[in-house]
This record gives structure tokens, C-alpha cells and sequence, in this order.
């Protein structure tokens, strides 16, 4: 079975875990449909729903197997949806490439334990020229 994933980190094309999907189909470069995020960077990014003022997150999609969303689950803490041990809830969403949407993505968002981090990892310079959420790898 495939799956369809939004990466917005450390997966990305040219970053370091980016080889965890070299056996997966590079859909394209993407951005949220909704305006709902807001991103932390503590080193590496963790992308929250916003209370106010939520911004699209920029990102890729990736067509990923079983194996590779197991990998993918393992890398992020994912342990299971409701899970309070996960690091990252998967969550399914909807994206735009090239202004057309895609139905039933998968994106790791922060599981809750990172909202107590929020105000001292919050990084308003994490917006790219679109004013789009987009981390760089941690480059300023």
C-alpha cells in the first residue's frame, strides 16, 4: 500500500534524514491548504496548530510504502494515534501543488508536550518570502 506524506524537516529534499525516503516517490514541493500552523524550532522544526494567527506550512510530498511510513512513524515518536508517549501526532491534511489540492496527506504535528515548549522555542524569522512557515535547516 502507498501512502502520501508532507514533510516540512528534517525529510526534506537535501537534509539530513532525507534518505529515509530514497526508495519513495517525490511528489512535489507543497504547502498546506489551510493557514492553521504555527512552527517551533528547536534545532529541528515542530510545526503546532496556531491559537491565532496560523500561517500555511511549506514543505514536499513524498508517496511513501508501509515500510517507509514505519520508518517514518519510528524517526517522528509516533507510537499510535492518542498515544501521550508520542513525540509527533500523524494527522491527515490537505495540500496544494501548484495550486491544485491533495486530499488525505499525512503531516507529524507536535504532540502536546510541545505546546509547553512554545514560547521559549517560537521563531518568528521562520517564514519564507511567500509568508509561508518553511524551516531551513536551522541557517539564519
Amino acid at each position: 500500500m502507498t501512502h502520501t506524506v508532507f514533510v516540512y524537516g528534517t525529510l526534506k529534499n537535501g537534509q539530513g534524514n532525507n534518505h529515509l525516503l530514497d526508495d519513495s516517490a517525490f511528489i512535489g514541493a507543497a504547502v498546506t491548504d489551510t493557514a492553521d500552523y504555527g512552527m517551533l524550532d528547536g534545532g529541528f522544526p515542530v510545526v503546532l496548530p496556531a491559537e491565532s494567527g496560523g500561517l500555511a506550512v511549506a514543505g514536499e510530498v513524498w508517496e511513501v510504502d508501509d515500510q517507509t511510513l514505519a520508518r517514518l512513524d519510528r524517526l517522528e515518536g509516533y507510537r499510535g494515534g492518542g498515544n501521550p508517549t508520542n513525540m509527533y501526532d500523524r494527522k491527515v491534511i490537505s495540500v496544494k501543488i501548484n495550486g491544485q489540492r491533495l486530499d488525505n496527506v499525512s503531516i507529524y504535528i507536535g504532540a502536546g508536550r510541545w505546546q509547553e515548549r512554545g514560547a521559549f522555542y517560537k521563531a518568528d524569522r521562520l517564514t519564507n518570502a511567500a509568508g509561508h512557515l518553511e524551516w531551513n535547516g536551522g541557517r539564519w
